[in-house]
């Protein structure tokens, strides 16, 4: 028969054995909702707040904004069906993305691989390394555009490029960096999540980049070359909202113009321009557009 003394004693026992059970029953919870590090759902957004530097013989350091949206599903040719991402102000106008509902697994499109590239593996824990050398750094919680939730931190590094991203259950991709060498130069390019509208649900807030307005993220856009790399022509399509006299150049790796591509102005609407790169030399180039405030530079590389 047990003291009073000793039943005093039990008592904090007891508690930690329903405070290990709630635990228990919070971690299968997130089990089951590990989807929603990727909620790619039609009408998702994002706002990223960009930092784009390249060293070495052109010294270039600037700062943007830039939107992702999801814009439609697709079936691509490898027969899956995949998530299409529409990107302003970034080097891919559109990513493609399938999830595998089942093992959590999510992958880029790529026309060489069955399903493409494997970039987060949802289910992993920390120490886990799946895909093409991606590491799973840490999970943990962190507030993340004013809201509380898990994060989870991808890292995949190689001797010329680095590459980490953060996701945040409920947003998305809260954070991406990139940093690449070639040569003598060195291009690092990082974004971080300003604003979120997930199923409706807004995060963090939209930052007005043009007029103070919060509408139409996709008023002005200038579009990733395609093909990219090229020989000898790509093409390069660009969209602005309003009558504005656009210019549209390109400059070597070293900042000097090669040549001016559009010089007039232009009523709203969707163009594209081609660029042929005969009389030029293997290598990176610019290409930079400025129609009225907006101002946007992108890079393109000529293999011949």
């Amino acid at each position: 028969m047990y003291s009073k003394k000793s039943f005093k004693v039990n008592i904090p026992y007891k508690i930690i054995y329903f405070f290990l059970i709630s635990i228990i029953g919070t971690v299968y919870s997130q089990a089951d909702s590990v989807l929603s590090y990727m909620p790619l759902q039609i009408g998702n957004q994002w706002q990223y707040k960009v930092h784009y530097v390249v060293t070495g013989p052109s010294n270039i350091d600037t700062t943007y904004y830039s939107f992702s949206l999801v814009e439609r599903d697709t079936i691509m040719p490898n027969g899956y069906q995949y998530q299409v991402i529409k990107n302003s102000n970034l080097y891919q106008e559109y990513n493609y993305i399938h999830i595998d509902s089942v093992t959590a697994c999510v992958y880029e499109y790529s026309h060489d691989s069955s399903r493409g590239f494997k970039t987060d593996s949802l289910k992993c824990v920390e120490g886990d390394w799946f895909g093409a050398g991606s590491y799973c750094m840490f999970i943990d919680t962190s507030r993340v555009l004013n809201y509380r939730t898990w994060i989870m931190s991808i890292d995949r590094s190689q001797p010329d490029i680095t590459v980490a991203h953060t996701l945040a259950m409920d947003i998305g991709m809260s954070y991406h960096t990139k940093a690449e060498s070639e040569g003598t130069w060195w291009e690092t390019t990082t974004r971080t999540a300003v604003y979120a509208n997930i199923n409706g649900n807004e995060y963090g807030e939209l930052v007005s980049v043009k007029n103070n307005r919060k509408s139409n993220l996709f008023d002005f856009n200038l579009d990733q070359n395609y093909p990219n790399p090229f020989n000898p022509s790509t093409k390069i399509k660009y969209q602005i909202s309003e009558l504005s006299f656009v210019t549209l150049k390109v400059f070597d790796v070293l900042g000097n113009e090669t040549i001016t591509l559009v010089n007039e102005e232009k009523t709203a609407g969707n163009y594209e321009v081609e660029f042929n790169g005969t009389e030029l030399t293997s290598g990176i180039y610019f290409y930079r557009i400025q129609a009225g405030n907006y101002v946007e530079t992108m890079k393109m590389v000529l293999m011949k």
